[in-house]
């Protein structure tokens, strides 16, 4: 954001409110940190680790954290030792809290997976009254007959009228599951309302939350446990409880025996009234706000309102993402009423997932019109989970303000994980914290987030639009059928627009003279409506405000909802206007102040005037770097200074104080410069991404190659190898059910691998797999729900046919033939499928599995995709052939995993296929073998600041060279390396490998390039050397300083991939995380020469890329240039200069010491 400042009177302590809250903005409260979820699932949990935790993320901002547990497919709680609420758990709990408590931290916990389990056990509390969801059918029959109905179908009540007769005819009949109804003679109606048991995931409950006890049941089996085992850390530390995808088990429309005994009570039938929530009975409209209003009052007075006020006591805050978010028909669904029983919680929220898709606009304004009109503190923003491991500070920020400017102000990071085992164990990814190469450089971002979310706390939010909630009706048809996604995306279009709106219940509207249209402490200007059917709670209070003056808008469908806001603009001038449109606004009143935060979501700078409405002396607060500066309004309150301009991505905070005049507009001044191209070499090393808990890096030295290139000659041409995936068996498929008889039979007696003349339809192909890693980007892994939401371990099984092609025919056949090296004994051969596996070897079958049938967990319909194991023992000669048929099937994923030989381990790490680890692994599969050695070349691209290749070959390594150059091979430092010294080069280094046999790698484990510092360009943000590397790129050079007045300097970088830390003369002097910003380093810049280094990190996500993550991506490394902006005022102008980087070609440390004596 660039705004030149206007001079002003220095800001006194005169303006206290104004400057008060600037500096609550500048160092805002720790319980305005970022909180993310810290997810305890993966393995089994240890007291220091999580100290060491901790303690990373306190040094860097991180104001707590919120422990919660992932869960498996059938729904159960995924968590190693010890088990939660146990005694060794609640030991490790507390000691959590209390480490938390030591650093300054808040702690809290998540009862995603846990509210479940509490729910049933305090079932058996809440039982008795009869419990369940009510359904309807509908039926015409004739008589005289015997009508019966579907088995074990709880019949409520019956009503039955004659075909020729009115609906108000109709007379209660009885009817059940074991009996029927005999149907008198005649055509007939016949409404039945039924009643169906309550299920919590795949269990059945008791739970009923309209019981009086519910809600003190459910306090009983959990919150109080936390005070028995905590004492005083409750409310002091641990401060956060957040409630995750509440299910009760049933849902509207809901019903038990209080409900019936309310209506009663109330002078209603209930006989009646359960048929006219769907029935068109001619008071139906009446009953259906009744019944409605008693289920929501109940589902309050038992089930919210105690847990609330719990929290309330105890000083503790209870915040939420509920089943809904922003499906205003799935919450009213869940909840009765969303709105009024969503209110007792601290902070209504919702999850906001995957950076890469919209962000999810409705879901927060429902979540902030509920904090708004009820006065709750919090906007829950439960942010970015899915969103790859590619994600760099710059897009968290810049999605975190889309949120912040929809109404959040609580960020929760979905996630940060206890463990990643190597990389395959995640929970919809990625780990946004300390595993990140860019961690040592996000101190700003933390501070920025923290800024954003204290100041959006302060005072109240300011919206004048209110959209009337269409969602109460039961059953909404004609004109109101589509109302809750008509009310939906005008929530998301008048967002977008830059106009504050809520979503209001239309029988909480009341009509003010003065104010407007008022719920609670909130008041509206204008009021819109997507259904009037549906909003005839509302009718009286929108006809007072129109009479008043007031205007209520009735968009009908089909209508451009861009014209909607223009209409809105036509009745209502806005607070803070643009001269253009796409800009985002959240207002709040502070007292006298007026807080508008601005972002900016369009993929391109806006340069922008604007006006605001309620004049006042005017600041623009730089919230990145707690900055201010004061701007001059016009009198018609439009700014008198330079446009505002705000690059993509990017936000500011206008601050207008209505008590105080705004300053007079003076001259601006007028920038003037000459900028000099930079084209300068650079030393350049490497430092490889070591997380603290080594999560990622099993090999801690060098930079891993995981994707290389081979050719039999050294001229190409060339194939792309990934390290460990290589051929091991050949594929003949896919083959129709029809010929699959046939073909079997050739090829069980088939010799070799030469094609079978007689096996028509297909050739064999090479199948690849790795033996540590299995399929590389196997397919299943791939479809995010396989784990669910990733990875959790290497799969057992190995032969997929997706792996050859992207959609095998149901019902067909592959088969897959190789050859093991047994001994003449007998030895286990092991299938783990779901599918239908045949296997031979040497054309005898010795294992027929047929396949297990296809099964999913509810609630979600995750597939069960656990592997039964079938062992027989046989005879394994030498070169035996092993040929395996797979068939594909119609109803899930077609998996195998057949192995000879070998013996299970059950300690092996969950990152490694079991079947070729341990001390006695399966015998390998190949493809034959050669008689004599053959070469294989293979080829790298050596990266920036790499000195020399490791190798450990799988045969002799012959020669290596590089471009016209031979490099000398040396053994390593341990048995099997050789260390091949490089030239610096940006040539490609080829290493020619003699090897017997076919099939296989060429490297017993992957290549490592040795860091150290060569001489060359600036490294790019897209380096082909780099795709597989995550960490650091530290690059140094030299520039030097010209003569003039200069009183600033600036590091600029344009566009990076991560992170940029700017060291000048040995003094670090700060960090770039956004592309285009800049660091101050006037305070270390001398006259003459200096010595620059830039430390540059990325993600995750190229490490990530030898893994088949759902969550990977493409990552970048390096920067994109660099700029050093010297400014001055001779002649009160601003002078930039791009001044020209001299390389210093010396050693890089001598240069250091050098620049250091010369300090």
């Amino acid at each position: 954001m660039t705004l030149p400042e206007t001079p002003g009177p220095p800001a006194g302590r005169e303006e206290s409110e104004l400057d008060d809250l600037f500096d609550r903005f500048v160092e805002p409260p720790a319980d305005a940190r970022v909180t993310p979820f810290y997810w305890w699932s993966g393995s089994d949990l240890q007291r220091d680790r999580i100290a060491a935790h901790l303690a990373l993320l306190a040094a860097k901002g991180i104001g707590g954290t919120i422990v919660g547990y992932s869960h498996t497919p059938d729904g159960s709680v995924d968590h190693g030792s010890p088990t939660p609420f146990g005694d060794r758990w609640w030991d490790l709990f507390r000691s959590y809290v209390e480490q938390s408590a030591t650093l300054g931290m808040s702690a809290g916990i998540q009862d995603y997976g846990f509210i479940g389990p509490v729910l049933r056990r305090a079932g058996s509390r809440t039982a008795g009254l009869s419990a369940g969801t009510l359904t309807h059918h509908r039926a015409t029959v004739s008589g005289p007959m015997m009508f019966r109905l579907d088995p074990g179908l709880r019949v409520v009540s019956a009503r039955a009228w004659r075909v020729e007769e009115s609906l108000e005819s109709a007379v209660p009949v009885t009817v059940s599951a074991e009996e029927g109804w005999s149907v008198p003679e005649g055509h007939w109606e016949l409404s039945i309302v039924a009643l169906d048991g309550k299920r919590i995931g795949i269990h059945s409950s008791d739970f009923d939350p309209m019981h009086p006890e519910s809600g003190a049941a459910v306090i009983a089996e959990y919150y109080d446990l936390f005070i028995e085992r905590l004492g005083d850390l409750v409310g002091t530390t641990l401060r956060t409880f957040f409630q995750d995808e509440l299910d009760f088990g049933l849902t509207m429309p809901m019903w038990n025996d209080r409900v019936a005994a309310e209506l009663r009570a109330e002078g209603m039938d209930p006989d009646i009234v359960v048929h006219a929530l769907w029935m068109p009975f001619a008071d139906a409209e009446r009953l259906r706000d009744a019944y409605r209003n008693i289920v929501r009052r109940l589902l309050e007075d038992s089930y919210f309102r105690p847990i609330f006020e719990w929290h309330e006591a105890h000083g503790t805050q209870l915040v939420m993402d509920q089943i809904s978010r922003g499906d205003l028909r799935l919450g009213h669904r869940h909840y009765a009423d969303f709105l009024r029983t969503m209110r007792w919680y601290h902070g209504p929220g919702n999850d906001d997932p995957d950076l890469a898709a919209p962000r999810n606009l409705a879901a927060f304004r429902v979540s902030a019109s509920i904090a708004r009109m009820f006065e709750r503190p919090l906007v829950a923003n439960e942010a970015f989970h899915s969103s790859t491991w590619g994600v760099t500070p710059a897009e968290i920020a810049a999605g975190a303000d889309i949120g912040f400017a929809a109404g959040a102000n609580m960020l929760i990071l979905h996630g940060l994980n206890y463990t990643t085992n190597g990389g395959w164990w995640e929970w919809a990814s990625p780990d946004f914290h300390f595993r990140q190469p860019w961690w040592d450089d996000s101190r700003p971002l933390w501070d920025y987030l923290a800024r954003v979310c204290a100041l959006l706390r302060e005072g109240t939010a300011v919206t004048e639009v209110c959209v009337v909630d269409p969602t109460p009706d039961l059953d909404l048809v004609g004109a109101g059928a589509s109302s809750p996604e008509r009310a939906r995306d005008v929530l998301t279009a008048l967002t977008e627009a830059g106009i504050g709106v809520d979503l209001v219940p239309g029988d909480l509207l009341d009509a003010d003279p003065d104010a407007g249209l008022r719920v609670g402490a909130a008041t509206y200007r204008v009021a819109i409506t997507v259904a009037a059917e549906t909003v005839s709670a509302a009718v009286a209070a929108l006809a007072a405000h129109e009479q008043a003056g007031g205007a209520v808008l009735r968009p009908e469908r089909g209508d451009d909802l861009a014209d909607l806001a223009r209409a809105i603009d036509a009745v209502q001038e806005r607070p803070l206007r643009f001269e253009v449109d796409g800009l985002r606004i959240a207002q709040r009143r502070v007292g006298s102040l007026d807080v508008f935060f601005v972002t900016n979501p369009l993929a391109h700078t806006v340069r922008t005037r604007f006006s605001v409405r309620d004049r006042g002396r005017t600041e623009i607060w730089d919230p990145w770097h707690g900055e201010r500066r004061p701007v001059a309004l016009n009198g018609d309150g439009t700014i008198a200074t330079e446009a505002l301009e705000l690059p993509a991505g990017r936000s500011t905070v206008i601050v207008v104080d209505r008590s105080r005049p705004s300053r007079p507009a003076s001259p601006a001044p007028s920038p003037e410069g000459t900028e000099l191209a930079v084209d300068a070499a650079w030393w350049t090393t490497l430092t490889p991404a070591v997380g603290p808990d080594a999560d990622l890096a099993d090999r801690e030295t060098g930079v891993d190659v995981w994707e290389y290139e081979t050719s039999p000659d050294a001229a190409g041409p060339w194939r792309l190898q990934r390290h460990g995936v290589a051929a091991r068996l050949r594929a003949w498929g896919p083959v129709s059910a029809d010929t699959a008889a046939d073909v079997e039979e050739t090829l069980r007696h088939s010799v070799g691998a030469q094609d079978p003349a007689s096996a028509p339809g297909s050739v064999w192909r090479e199948y690849a797999f790795s033996e540590e890693a299995g399929i590389f980007q196997d397919p299943f892994l791939l479809d995010r729900m396989a784990g669910p939401h990733g990875l959790k371990g290497v799969p057992a099984t190995f032969l997929d046919p997706r792996a050859l092609d992207d959609e095998p025919p149901p019902g067909s056949v592959y088969f897959f033939s190789a050859r093991v090296d047994g001994d003449g004994d007998e030895l286990p051969v092991r299938i783990r499928s779901r599918s239908a596996v045949k296997v031979w070897i040497d054309g005898a079958c010795v294992i027929d599995v047929p396949e297990t049938p296809a099964h999913r967990f509810p609630p979600w319909g995750l597939r069960d995709m656990s592997t039964p194991m079938t062992t027989r023992s046989v005879m394994v000669p030498p070169a035996a052939r092993v040929l395996i048929r797979l068939d594909v099937s119609a109803e899930q994923p077609t998996r195998a995993a057949v192995v000879v030989g070998g013996e299970d381990h059950p300690d092996l790490a969950e990152c490694r296929l079991e079947w070729w680890s341990g001390p006695r692994p399966a015998l390998r599969f190949h493809l034959g073998q050669h008689d004599d050695p053959a070469p294989t070349w293979v080829r790298f691209v050596p990266p920036p600041g790499a000195i020399a290749l490791l190798i450990e070959a799988q045969g002799v390594v012959v020669t290596a060279r590089q471009g016209e150059s031979a490099l000398a091979v040396r053994p390593g430092d341990t048995d099997g390396l050789h260390r091949i010294a490089v030239t610096g080069e940006e040539a490609p280094v080829l290493v020619r490998i003699d090897r017997a046999g076919s099939g296989g790698d060429a490297f017993v484990s992957p290549p490592r390039w040795v860091p150290g510092a060569t001489l060359g360009s600036l490294p790019g943000i897209v380096s082909p050397a780099l795709a597989n590397y995550s960490g650091a790129i530290t690059s140094r050079a030299t520039f030097t300083r010209p003569e003039g007045p200069w009183t600033r300097a600036e590091v600029v970088i344009p566009a990076l991939a991560g992170s940029c830390a700017v060291v000048v003369n040995g003094a670090e002097a700060g960090s770039v995380l956004r592309p285009g910003d800049a660091v101050d380093v006037t305070a270390h810049v001398r006259p003459g020469v200096n010595a620059l280094e830039l430390r540059m990190s990325n993600t995750l996500a190229n490490r990530y890329r030898r893994l088949p993550t759902p969550y990977g991506a493409a990552s970048s490394t390096g920067v994109e240039g660099v700029r050093i902006l010297l400014s001055g005022a001779a002649s009160e102008a601003q002078l930039d200069h791009r001044v020209e980087i001299v390389p210093d070609v010396a050693d890089p440390l001598e240069a250091d010491l050098a620049a250091g004596a010369d300090g």
